[in-house]
């Protein structure tokens, strides 16, 4: 039998994506007040791989990923993504927004061997991790680099995303020397 041993904790990244700049500095606010201050973030990038959220947050959406300083239980992912759904909803309701869903918030958590993302939706490669919440890993660490998985979505896939990922890494491992 197995030793069972508690994992080690990640590093907290949240992809957050919104066509409204005003949306995004609000949502970044929210983040960094509930989950602490930023290890590291990403240039905004284009998130123009698909037009399945064009209805309900409009055209021209920019991506951003945050990186957290403060490490996370993976069993708190379920958590998170309650916690940055609600972080979505805060910003909504807010108002003045021309579209009914102003930011979008995928927390994650990055570990030496792969990048694990929290969903709301079910598919056969995701499994479910308690509250409705579902769990893929979306990136898995292979020789110099994190690659990607068939499932992977395509803006997970660019260069910049796989860059900013890896300088991540190269944080995590100087943080453990």
């Amino acid at each position: 039998m197995g030793a069972i041993r508690e994992p080690l904790p990640a590093l907290l990244v949240i992809p957050a994506f919104s066509g409204l700049p005003q949306a995004m500095a609000l949502a970044r606010e929210k983040a960094i007040l509930t989950f602490g201050p930023l290890l590291r973030e990403s240039e905004v990038m284009p998130f123009d791989c698909t037009a399945y959220y064009a209805d309900e947050m409009g055209p021209d959406l920019r991506l951003v990923i945050w990186a957290f300083e403060r490490r996370v239980p993976p069993g708190e992912l379920a958590a998170i993504k309650h916690r940055t759904n609600a972080i979505e909803a805060e910003v909504a309701a807010m108002g003045g927004f021309p579209v009914p869903r102003p930011v979008n918030l995928d927390p994650g958590l990055l570990s030496l061997d792969k990048l694990a993302l929290a969903t709301t939706k079910s598919r056969s490669h995701r499994l479910h991790i308690g509250g409705g919440i579902y769990a893929e890993s979306t990136l898995r660490h292979h020789g110099s680099s994190y690659v990607p998985w068939p499932w992977t979505y395509p803006s997970y896939q660019r260069a910049g995303v796989l860059e900013f990922f890896n300088r991540l890494r190269e944080d995590v491992l100087k943080q453990k020397g």
